[in-house]
């Protein structure tokens, strides 16, 4: 991670009276530019936010965006991809073969070259043009909030939740198979035991419809698995216990207590003896 520059070399009135290049070189290297580039695209977030609000709005009244909104957005977007092109241009020119030495520069290079072919689009596109390619851009510039981990150490309590997250990282991979492979299995038997219901021709249309809805397939039973163990496992439970048997809320409220409650509490208690080990043992924020 980069030191912060020395007020010295920021202040061009400083007596040491460095060259404008080492300044600059310098300056790209402090913290306060990577604070005002953060900025920046915490504010670009808020804009495409503010983006998918509108054109959201618009679709569900089934009317066309006014002119107005189109004007503003496309200056909006251009004056966000200009700073982020010309972040990344200068960067490279002032810092020169030192800017290929760290990974996340050739993040940056990758937001540039996006931000730069988005200017094209914007600037040359027709009414025809399809807009996916266009918004798949505008996604790629939120790469760059990965630069938020550069200004940790400057941040006490953002540097101990970044060092907490990165400790866990074990934990969470093997939480993560663990669970998965759990769901997996019980989603598997839960669609064996629907499969012959769904392919009953005589069982009641809708029904079946509803069943298939959420266990008809191998990923819709992956994804209603883990809706019933994250979120609501209501309706996921009931459309099996109305339609096929009520034997199933034995299955669900064997699996809810087995799994969340006593293996998701395990998990979370783990994470948090993890955490504050982690926390305890900092001597940089000690």
């Amino acid at each position: 991670i980069w030191d912060d520059a020395p007020d010295s070399f920021l202040s061009p009135k400083s007596s040491l009276s460095p060259s404008f290049h080492h300044w600059c070189k310098r300056w790209l290297q402090s913290k306060r530019l990577e604070i005002y580039m953060v900025c920046i695209l915490l504010a670009n977030v808020l804009w495409m936010a503010m983006h998918l609000q509108v054109y959201g709005a618009a679709i569900r009244r089934d009317e066309p965006l006014p002119s107005y909104w189109d004007f503003t957005f496309l200056v909006g977007d251009l004056i966000f991809a200009g700073i982020f092109a010309a972040e990344v241009c200068i960067r490279c020119c002032i810092s020169g073969w030192h800017f290929w030495r760290t990974w996340i520069s050739y993040l940056d290079l990758v937001v540039g070259i996006s931000c730069v072919i988005e200017i094209y689009i914007m600037l040359t596109a027709t009414e025809t043009f399809d807009l996916a390619l266009l918004r798949s851009l505008r996604v790629v510039k939120l790469v760059k909030s990965v630069r938020m981990f550069n200004i940790t150490r400057a941040l006490a309590p953002l540097h101990l939740l970044t060092k907490c997250l990165e400790a866990c990282v074990g934990m969470l991979f093997w939480s993560f198979l663990l669970l998965s492979f759990v769901q997996c299995v019980a989603g598997i038997v839960v669609g064996e035991l629907c499969y012959s219901f769904m392919k009953d021709s005589n069982n009641d249309p809708e029904a079946r419809e509803q069943v298939y809805q959420y266990y008809g397939t191998f990923t819709r039973t992956i994804l209603s698995m883990f809706e019933i163990m994250f979120a609501n496992w209501g309706p996921g439970c009931r459309v099996l216990v109305e339609n096929v048997s009520e034997w199933f809320s034995v299955f669900f409220l064997v699996y809810r207590y087995v799994m969340g409650f006593a293996v998701l509490n395990v998990v979370s208690a783990v994470f948090v003896q993890q955490a504050l080990k982690t926390a305890s043992s900092d001597d940089d924020l000690a």
